[in-house]
């Protein structure tokens, strides 16, 4: 079966299963934005699942204690952690413009079932972070909402309170969804990402205190994650793409008792957000589930760049902190601290801040 879609025609994936598997949306998420990008700028990523292991040749080349074969285009490696095996091979690193992903997950019965959730979170997102980049276009670990004044992000380490913060938000009413937990951000817009909407979705429609968001996100996650099934999230309201207003750096901590925004370096929370989407890169919740403790793909990004350091890779993962700080330097950026302890009355406070 293949299955294919595009990202505000940005970048256009294709998956090819070797047999059956089950059917999900993945076309509401993106056409709210059109762009401006020529034709010959489209990325893509081409992503098979193979019924037989692709070949490897063998390499003395070591990294992180993993044996890579690496040219200057292409990596390949059999990844072995506990009952799983999988082998994998990436050629058209060069140029990211036209990425081909061949994997082979030999245990675990993964061959005959491997979830578009799960090839999303391993392969798809940490492509997307560097295929965007090429566009002037960055991804920030992070939520966003808008309403007629324009978009607020709200970026944050995992349990920061970020998801809460936007399900409040939601059910007042006050906003519309822009991105769930990763969010693309460009001259000066914020632009619909909505890679996790079937947990939003079970959220939603379950969620009458904002206390009690904990144990459906866990189960709407393990659910979508296992099974791919379909949700109907046609009553959660979907924004379109918007103008940047304002940006927030999540912190979650104990010494305080309610919402509050500090001024602090917008240099450093540019810095802070800009780190925090590097890490979210290697933590991807779907291998950590599978007994990943890092994202092995991610670990193969890092072996290409390490061998190639004058290669395209190398030079936008190098460059990122900056680029990204000088991108955003005339937003208006920050901190917004909030107690360990999540009640309503931090959505009370929020709406009288974002006005």
């Amino acid at each position: 079966m293949i299955h294919n879609f595009s990202i505000h025609d940005f970048v256009n994936i294709t998956i090819e299963y070797p047999g059956k598997q089950p059917r999900i949306k993945r076309n509401l998420e993106y056409y709210f934005y059109r762009t401006s990008v020529l034709r010959s700028q489209v990325k893509s990523i081409h992503i098979r699942i193979m019924k037989e292991r692709p070949k490897v040749i063998e390499s003395n080349g070591l990294y992180s204690g993993k044996k890579y074969v690496i040219s200057e285009d292409s990596i390949s490696v059999r990844v072995k952690r506990g009952t799983m095996e999988w082998t994998v091979k990436v050629t058209g690193l060069d140029s990211l413009d036209d990425v081909d992903i061949s994997v082979y997950p030999s245990r675990m019965g993964i061959r005959r079932f491997l979830p578009i959730a799960t090839i999303e979170n391993l392969y798809i997102y940490p492509l997307l972070f560097f295929q965007m980049l090429l566009l002037n276009k960055f991804m920030v670990h992070a939520g966003a909402v808008s309403n007629r004044n324009g978009a607020y992000i709200f970026s944050g380490e995992s349990g920061s309170y970020k998801t809460s913060l936007i399900l409040g938000l939601l059910k007042r009413g006050e906003m519309r969804l822009l991105a769930d937990d990763k969010v693309i951000i460009g001259d000066n817009e914020a632009i619909p990402y909505l890679m996790n909407l079937p947990n939003y979705a079970f959220i939603y429609r379950n969620l009458e205190n904002e206390d009690d968001w904990t144990p459906f996100k866990k189960l709407a996650f393990y659910y979508y994650l296992l099974f791919s099934k379909e949700f109907d999230f046609s009553d959660i309201p979907i924004g379109q793409t918007s103008p940047l207003r304002r940006m927030f750096h999540v912190e979650r901590r104990k010494d305080v008792r309610r919402l509050e925004i500090i001024e602090t370096d917008s240099e450093k929370i540019l810095s802070d957000i800009a780190k925090n989407s590097i890490e979210e890169l290697k933590e991807v919740h779907t291998p950590r589930i599978m007994g990943f403790s890092q994202n092995p793909f991610w670990e193969m990004l890092s072996a290409f760049t390490n061998e190639n350091p004058d290669g395209k890779l190398s030079k936008l993962f190098l460059s990122y902190n900056e680029t990204f700080k000088k991108q955003f330097a005339h937003v208006s950026v920050r901190t917004m601290v909030i107690p360990d302890r999540f009640d309503s009355k931090i959505i009370d406070d929020l709406v009288k801040i974002l006005g």
